[in-house]
């Protein structure tokens, strides 16, 4: 016998119907349910391994589990109250056996009950209780019960299964991983706790197509849904039982708090627009999120990672876009006075994170000029203890931040810092606490930071505060503590007494706080080493005439009027050991900047607006005093303990960033040798180097000094991608160290600059301490490169010839043109010229322009179009 169907899957594209054909014998094939399919299709092959005995009893199972479902649910419907599932398997289920053994496809009942009533809710659990494995059957495509329920979207059974069976819900996720991505809506709405406790960590960090792990998927925001609190809990228990997922990216390289913010975005400008188009010209100022509870979490758990860089990939990607911490402890090593303006200044010029790691501040006392309260002449005693660093807590709160997870400040002894300025801190979320102020009382840490889980306390040993912390009023009223660090510097009793009363202080914590670790100290005052630096000394020198030179054509350029402005800033990164940005005189010159020091042994990275040694403040300083208009971007360098210098590894981060961060130039006043402890940081740097010459970026270093006597190759100078800067004399002649590596040499020799005063046309300079050598010099090159790049913006050449000087050989052509007789030395006089002082930008505009056109000589073609400058 031939039967003929129709099988609407195999038709071919020109309409033709494929015949299948049941020979005599063969039973009827089953096929996989799901979207789109019937129960049954035919196969025209028979049975490779069975016999139709075999066939015959799954067809016999399965009318039995029908029938039995059938009597059971009318059963059920009819006597609601009374639902014996042991008696009714035992009159219904013929034979009982049958509900243990698969049916058509392979499926078992259970299968069939994937649509729920009251009373199959009863007869699943007991199954599940009867026959302990029959869940794990799959059907003859390999499809469990539970991947059936997510296709057939049976979300009650679903949810009824998960929370029922977590244990069995993990076993079937486990032999199909892709089920945890499908089943997280499920998952949200019951206790997730109970499911990831059964599961692996491998399962929890499968990914998607995209790469994406399950954290992504759950943080993603929907805004049909916006089910926060379900959210935020499967969120919270997703961290807890596989944090590894919260520092995984996709294939966009997201971390999951980035993808959250990406779909949020995506979201709301759809929302705003209606039409996709995003509705705002910049989505990395635009921070949306920082009432949503979920990219809250996600970023406070990121925050309380131990690694910066990790912190900083997580947060922002390649690149840092706002501070993570304000540190300013190395402010007590500045040798100037620091006022409130300056602070304000510099904390008004920082983009932060509305969560900070931390806080530190530095004993430290701002100078006399600057009062807390403007007219207000009283002393401190006068006005109840100092108010100074009130200042800093509420600029921090102006610019958003709004959770600190440590603070951390020394306070003064003698003149400390008032309970009512200490108690204003409770307008922040404070999770560890470390104001250094002896005897502080309990009731002022509860205000300031009520729900603190560490805090650290300084005693004097007075046995009345003792008392009082340890009290049933004291720091038993945090409840959210769980750690206390006490450090008891002895003054007035005898270390035998001191001892008794901190044991007194254990024994009441024990009592009171019994859930709070405890850990003492009893100690003496100790001092803070400072480190050396690897930044040569500063020495004074004598005159120079080509600084006064430049001084002279930069007051043309500082008094431009306000419409000339370039078509593109000029950007230079300075790479070097910061900037005291709270000398001043920077003014808003400074766009961005990051530290890639970390000192071994701490979590703490020294923040890149303060410097080790005033070296990246000078370096910065020059360059701006030559190109006043030059927009700059500072790196700071780690600093290696044995050798003095600068880390390799931290210079290649620090070049990738600038690359990042789009400069035009990267100032490197310093040299690192190679040796065989770093020739792996060193192969990194390369790369980055070279990394930066392929982005058009002209990068300059200094010359090691060392000349013939230097035996080992040092960096950057020795790339040929970098511009090798030595040291000048007086008379524009090299130094003879300098002369056997330089490519250029600019002013710095032994007896070439006298003082770095502010020249007459702008207070935005370098002071009166100075460095000699190759580092000084690279610093003006830098600058005069910027300088170049900018008058050929304001005259109008950058659009046309830009990208061309941007090139290495270009720029180096350029160089060469005005070295005229010594063919390393460039004798500014010839070309920016004094006269340039005294003219406006109308009459200075024509000789600018001819003096533009003879720069750009090397990348022009028309070059006969071009007057030499003498004709200015």
């Amino acid at each position: 016998m031939v039967l003929v169907v129709t099988d609407p899957a195999s038709s071919s594209a020109d309409g033709e119907k494929r015949v299948l054909t049941k020979l005599a014998g063969y039973p009827l094939a089953r096929r996989p349910t799901g979207f789109g399919h019937s129960e049954q299709s035919f196969s025209p092959y028979p049975p490779s391994d069975e016999s139709e005995d075999e066939e015959a009893e799954r067809d016999r199972v399965a009318n039995n589990h029908r029938e039995f479902l059938r009597s059971f649910d009318a059963y059920c419907k009819n006597n609601p109250s009374s639902i014996d599932i042991p008696d009714l398997v035992n009159r219904l289920a013929k034979p009982k056996s049958s509900l243990e053994k698969p049916g058509d496809a392979e499926r078992t009942i259970l299968y069939k009950l994937t649509k729920l009533t009251p009373g199959r809710i009863s007869l699943f659990k007991w199954l599940m209780e009867a026959y302990p494995s029959l869940y794990q059957k799959h059907d003859e495509h390999g499809v469990s019960v539970l991947a059936l329920a997510v296709r057939r979207k049976h979300e009650s059974f679903l949810k009824f299964f998960v929370r029922g069976f977590p244990k069995q819900t993990a076993e079937l996720i486990k032999s199909d991983k892709d089920l945890m991505h499908k089943l997280l809506p499920i998952v949200m709405d019951v206790d997730s706790e109970l499911l990831f406790n059964c599961l692996d960590k491998e399962t929890m960090m499968h990914r998607d197509g995209a790469h994406n792990t399950v954290l992504h998927i759950a943080a993603r925001y929907d805004k049909s849904t916006r089910q926060h609190e379900p959210q935020l809990r499967l969120i919270e228990h997703l961290i807890k039982f596989c944090p590894e997922a919260l520092t995984s990216v996709n294939n966009d390289k997201q971390s999951p708090y980035q993808y959250r913010v990406a779909s949020y975005l995506e979201g709301i400008t759809t929302s705003d627009s209606g039409t996709g188009d995003s509705s705002h010209e910049d989505h990395n100022d635009l921070q949306p999120l920082h009432d949503d509870a979920i990219a809250m979490l996600l970023k406070d758990n990121i925050m309380h990672l131990k690694e910066r860089d990790e912190t900083i990939r997580l947060l922002h990607g390649a690149v840092q876009e706002r501070e993570i911490h304000f540190d300013l402890l190395e402010l007590a090593n500045l040798n100037l006075a620091v006022s409130a303006q300056d602070l304000t200044d510099l904390i008004t010029s920082l983009k932060f994170e509305n969560i900070l790691q931390y806080v530190r501040i530095p004993r430290y006392k701002l100078s006399a000029h600057s009062s807390p309260a403007r007219g207000d002449s009283r002393s401190d005693q006068q006005r109840g203890g100092r108010r100074d660093f009130q200042l800093i807590f509420d600029l921090l709160w102006k610019k958003g931040v709004r959770t600190i997870i440590k603070v951390i400040v020394e306070d003064d002894d003698e003149t400390p810092h008032s309970d009512e300025v200490i108690e204003k801190l409770a307008i922040f979320n404070i999770e560890e606490w470390d104001w250094r102020k002896v005897d502080l009382c309990s009731e002022v840490i509860y205000k300031a930071a009520g729900n603190v889980e560490k805090a650290f306390l300084y005693s004097s040993g007075n046995n009345a505060v003792l008392r009082s912390w340890s009290g049933i009023d004291g720091l038993k009223r945090l409840e959210q503590l769980s750690e206390v660090h006490l450090f008891i510097r002895r003054r007035f009793e005898s270390q035998t007494r001191t001892q008794a009363y901190l044991e007194g202080f254990i024994e009441r914590m024990a009592v009171n706080c019994p859930k709070v670790r405890v850990h003492t100290r009893i100690q003496e005052d100790t001092g803070h080493a400072d480190g050396q630096s690897w930044f040569p000394g500063l020495d004074k020198v004598e005159t120079n005439a080509w600084l006064e030179n430049m001084d002279k054509f930069a007051k043309f350029v500082v008094n431009l009027p306000p419409e000339v402005v370039p078509r593109r800033d000029v950007k230079v990164a300075v790479i070097d050991d910061g900037i005291d940005k709270l000398q001043g005189g920077f003014g808003d010159s400074i766009s961005d900047g990051v530290s890639f020091y970390t000192p071994p042994g701490t979590f703490d990275t020294k923040p890149y607006y303060f410097s080790s040694s005033g070296h990246g403040t000078l370096m910065a300083k020059l360059i701006r005093r030559i190109c006043p208009k030059a927009q700059l971007y500072i790196a700071r360098l780690e600093e290696g303990q044995t050798t003095g210098q600068p880390t390799a590894e931290s210079a290649a981060k620090a070049i990738n960033w600038a690359i990042n961060k789009g400069v035009d130039i990267i100032s490197m006043s310093w040299t690192i040798v190679q040796t065989e402890e770093n020739q792996e940081d060193i192969k990194k740097l390369k790369a980055a180097i070279k990394e930066a010459h392929n982005a058009h970026i002209l990068m300059f270093g200094a010359a090691s000094d060392q000349g013939f006597n230097n035996t080992s190759p040092t960096y950057p100078a020795s790339m040929p991608e970098v511009f090798c800067i030595g040291a000048a004399k007086l008379s524009g002649h090299t130094e003879d160290m300098a002369a056997s590596e330089s490519l250029f040499v600019f002013p710095g020799g032994s007896v070439g600059i006298k003082s770095l005063r502010a020249p007459p046309h702008t207070a935005d300079a370098a002071n009166s301490e100075m460095v000699s050598g190759s580092s000084f010099a690279t610093a003006l090159a830098s600058g005069f490169t910027a300088l170049i790049l900018y008058c050929v913006e304001i005259c109008e050449y950058g659009e046309e010839y830009r990208d061309g000087l941007q090139e290495f050989d270009i720029m180096k052509k350029v160089f060469q043109t005005m070295t005229q007789h010594n063919q390393q030395y460039i004798a500014v006089k010839d070309y920016f010229k004094p006269v340039f002082e005294r003219l406006d930008w109308d009459s200075g505009r024509k000789k600018l322009d001819v003096l533009v056109q003879f720069i750009i000589r090397p990348c022009a073609d028309r070059k006969n179009k071009f007057l030499s400058p003498d004709a200015a």
